[in-house]
């Protein structure tokens, strides 16, 4: 039969068949395939079998085989398993049983009547399979596994009964001697060798089929007929022990023979329970192995989410084999996903877990969207991902066959994967708040050197007067500044001013308050009162800042006798007499800070200034300096300094002042802007 027209009536029998490359549709092909080869066999044997069968058996030897055709399907019931990567990521199991000592035995007692035994056996494990099964695929899977089991069962153990005839082998066994036992032992050979000689055909168009698909090497199609293989031993590893039973039946009689198989019997619920409990291990294993590698994986993969959907498309299969599998993060986004027909209750299982607080959630009733009402075949158990305060991150989902093990028995592999999760999402958030948070820190950088920039480079130079200023922010930028503003030949004006708040805000505010200071300020040369008025109405109409600035704005003239000055808000400055009087003068308030109301108005207040007078200006990030106990610097300690020598120039005051609070404050951090202008009116020469 060519390829061409297998596959037409592979069609033919499938409509929904449609031509592809992936696995499924391989898999759909290799168990069509599979049939159409068995089929012929499977007929011819059982016409072989109804010519051999003996229509005189006697009630007690129908009775008999009617109780060995019980304990047959006991010994189905617990079969033992083994997991095989038949592709490399793929698994599937080979399932076990001591049924060959059965119907191996009773052919040898009863002759070719006792291979009905693997015929009832056959039908009724296909019944019962198909009954709880409601996926296409895996329906016509189990007639194919009905149909090549009649077919092995029939032709191994008519070809075995042939030749024990042709070696004079006599039904009933005879016994153990050597007559009896040599021709049974050879036709148990021919009988454990059929099955493989039959499986031929099957495994050429396997190999054609998977080369076809492309994605599979030569390693995965070796492992492919190691499982084919391992299958067939473990379905013939019983057939030897065959022997002793049937001439325990002839020697011993029934009872023993059924002590013998009580034995059996326990044998297989023990190879049951271990290679259950093996598979179990070698999934955890796998869960682990795979865990780890993820986790390295993630390790050494750039901080983004983008890169752990291509890490888990991946390491998953291998942790969690052919399950069905969604994982997401809140609200909705999609980091994993498999067999999405699986997932047609997902909104409630979400719903579920959002709702429940609990660590995961259980949802024993799964069924597909095809699905025949009543019939279920898998459980769900969907697991929350939560940072360290509880918060619902996102969640994985799972789905199980129900015959392929309880779903419970992977939480503890989900949730370490959660946990994996969860510390990759903090991972990345942290990341992106570092990455944001050095960014605004270049930011904040680049923003403290424009702004200090809007301060003079210069002190200027006014005959008659020496003067030191100093700005110290207390972060990257700063809500304090300073100016000296040109008012024509002979004539400075002095600012220092402070915005009532820190941050960027603060410099965005001092930035505007000092454009419209000197703007005003060169508007209105000669009138302190009035350039802090205009400005206070333009910095109100041009922000809607809850914020004020608090300043000092004075005018000095070159060999000038005076001080002409307004204080908006702003700390008194004080007014040191030279020596050796040295007495300090606080300059008061002339009118409230400016951005508060508009229609205030400020005062301009004179004094005269003497030769070797000083005039300190400051903020109050130097009387509010705080020590390790909390103590304030203070306008005390501030007056102590600078009458100690009144008779300094500005620069050594300046100085003397910042080194006193930086000793009081000693290794607390500064908590404010510190700003200072001090200006003395030299002696004449």
């Amino acid at each position: 039969m060519s390829d061409s027209l297998a596959f037409r009536l592979a069609q033919k029998l499938r409509p929904d068949l449609k031509p592809g490359s992936d696995l499924t549709f391989v898999g759909r092909l290799i168990d069509l395939y599979s049939l159409f080869l068995s089929l012929p066999l499977a007929a011819l044997a059982l016409l072989w079998l109804l010519a051999s069968t003996n229509p005189a058996l006697s009630p007690a030897d129908i009775l008999t085989l009617l109780l060995l055709l019980g304990i047959d399907l006991l010994f189905l019931r617990y079969q033992f398993i083994i997991s095989l990567e038949i592709v490399t990521g793929s698994f599937a199991s080979v399932t076990g049983s001591l049924q060959g000592l059965i119907w191996w035995s009773a052919a040898l007692i009863f002759g070719p009547t006792a291979l009905w035994i693997g015929v009832i056996d056959s039908v009724v494990n296909y019944v019962f399979q198909s009954r709880r099964e409601s996926n296409i695929d895996l329906r016509w899977n189990n007639l194919r596994a009905m149909v090549d089991n009649i077919a092995t069962v029939l032709l191994s153990g008519l070809a075995g009964l042939t030749v024990f005839g042709w070696l004079g082998g006599e039904i009933p066994l005879q016994g153990l001697g050597a007559a009896q036992f040599w021709p049974a032992a050879a036709a148990t050979l021919v009988a454990f060798s059929v099955p493989f000689l039959l499986v031929l055909p099957f495994m050429l168009v396997m190999r054609h089929l998977f080369a076809r698909l492309g994605e599979t090497t030569q390693a995965d199609q070796a492992s492919l007929t190691r499982f084919v293989l391992a299958g067939l031993a473990l379905a013939g590893a019983a057939l030897p022990f065959a022997i002793l039973a049937a001439g325990m039946y002839s020697r011993h009689g029934l009872a023993i023979y059924l002590f013998f198989m009580a034995g059996a019997f326990l044998v297989s619920l023990l190879a049951n329970r271990l290679s259950r409990i093996t598979a179990r291990s070698e999934q955890r294993s796998r869960e682990l192995a795979a865990l780890e590698a993820l986790g390295r994986a993630i390790i050494a993969a750039p901080v983004d989410l983008a890169s752990l959907h291509d890490l888990l498309e991946t390491h998953i299969p291998a942790m969690f084999p052919q399950m069905g599998l969604y994982i997401w993060l809140e609200p909705a986004e999609t980091l994993y996903q498999t067999k999405a027909n699986l997932f047609a209750r997902l909104p409630p299982a979400q719903a579920l877990l959002r709702h429940s607080g609990r660590a995961y959630e259980r949802l024993p009733k799964m069924m597909l969207p095809e699905q025949r009402e009543g019939v279920i075949v898998h459980e769900g158990v969907v697991v929350a991902i939560r940072a360290d305060d509880g918060t619902l991150l996102g969640g994985i989902y799972m789905v199980v066959r129900r015959d392929v093990g309880d779903v419970m028995e992977y939480v503890p592999a989900i949730q370490s994967l959660a946990a994996l999760l969860a510390s990759v999402h903090y991972r990345v958030q942290a990341y992106a708040l570092a990455l944001a948070g050095e960014r605004m820190t270049r930011e904040l950088e680049v923003a403290g050197q424009i702004q200090a920039s809007f301060l003079p480079r210069d002190i200027p130079a006014l005959p008659g007067w020496s003067m030191a200023a100093t700005l110290i922010p207390a972060r990257q930028t700063s809500g304090d500044f300073y100016d000296f503003i040109p008012l024509g030949p002979g004539r400075v004006g002095i600012l220092v001013a402070d915005v009532a708040d820190k941050g960027t805000g603060a410099a965005l505010y001092m930035a505007l308050s000092r454009t419209v200071i000197r703007h005003f300020a060169l508007q209105y040369p000669d009138d302190p009162a009035r350039v802090l008025a205009e400005a206070n109405e333009r910095i109100l109409a041009d922000t809607d800042a809850e914020q004020f600035v608090t300043l000092f704005y004075g005018i000095l003239e070159a060999d000038g006798q005076r001080l002409t000055y307004a204080n908006g808000g702003h700390n008194p400055a004080l007014l040191v007499a030279a020596p050796p009087a040295g007495t300090i003068t606080p300059l008061p308030h002339t009118g409230i800070p400016l951005g508060m109301f508009p229609g205030m108005t400020w005062h301009t207040a004179e004094l005269p200034v003497a030769p070797g007078d000083l005039l300190v200006v400051y903020t109050d990030g130097v009387t509010e300096a705080r020590s390790a106990d909390k103590a304030l610097f203070g306008e005390a300690r501030l007056a102590a300094v600078v009458r100690h020598d009144p008779g300094r120039g500005a620069d050594e005051l300046s100085r003397a002042i910042q080194d006193a609070v930086a000793e009081f404050v000693g290794a607390e951090p500064q908590s404010d802007d510190i700003t200072l202008l001090v200006v003395r009116r030299e002696r004449a020469a």
